[in-house]
């Protein structure tokens, strides 16, 4: 074969391979980024997902006698809406059993996150939950209650009680006088990895050669215009 025709067909595989590099590192840059925001955003099927591990460990388990031993306690946050629980909030726990004492009810009480806590009594069969740190914005955060049932002839039976809430997420107004989401190119985009890959994804073409179009960026609208369309 002749040696001229080898040397002409080099560059062309060289850069066919380059091509296939950068495409494999966009890619799984593009999937990464997709799996990180997807999950960010929704905590409770990142939970599902993971496997769970016992919230009760180490924990003594409060002891429950009576008609109610079932449904005996209930939990509600005290600053909340459709958009879920402020993150500063505190919560009221109230229940049906009057020989529940403070101390053994706070020894009962896991939180995850591990949050510091305290409990107050404030009337008969009712305690604040008040946190030592507010919470993360859009997190979920559990809390729960390690019981048991003690029936009449001595038996006992596990009954843990869970609440899960959702922690309001927080809404950033833009600084500058433009909206982000309708100029991306020229200020950086709300969702700022976004933006990110696809100037890395860009670079990179560049730098093996595949693409080099002309750059023209968008034009901006003021950000009154779009500030609430997503």
């Amino acid at each position: 074969m002749d040696i001229n025709l080898l040397t002409a067909q080099t560059p062309g595989r060289s850069r066919m391979k380059k091509a296939l590099i950068a495409a494999g590192i966009f890619v799984l840059a593009g999937t990464a980024l997709g799996a990180w925001q997807f999950f960010s955003r929704n905590p409770a099927l990142l939970e599902r997902i993971l496997p769970q591990k016992d919230l009760f460990e180490g924990f003594e388990r409060l002891v429950l006698t009576g008609a109610h031993a079932q449904d005996n306690f209930e939990l509600t946050a005290v600053s909340s809406d459709s958009l879920g629980i402020d993150p500063a909030t505190a919560f009221i726990l109230t229940s049906k059993d009057d020989e529940v004492t403070t101390d053994k009810l706070k020894a009962s009480i896991v939180l995850e996150p591990a949050i510091k806590f305290s409990l107050e009594k404030k009337a008969d069969r009712e305690w604040k939950l008040a946190l030592a740190e507010s919470l993360l914005p859009n997190a979920l955060v559990k809390i729960a209650l390690a019981a048991e049932v003690e029936g009449s002839a001595g038996e006992k039976a596990v009954r843990d009680y869970e609440w899960a809430f959702q922690v309001k997420d927080t809404f950033k107004r833009p600084r500058s006088g433009r909206n982000p989401r309708a100029c991306p190119w020229r200020n950086e985009p709300l969702r700022s990895g976004q933006a990110k890959l696809v100037k890395f994804a860009s670079a990179t073409a560049l730098a093996v050669g595949i693409y080099s179009p002309p750059y023209h960026p968008a034009p901006c609208r003021h950000w009154r215009a779009a500030q609430y369309r997503h």
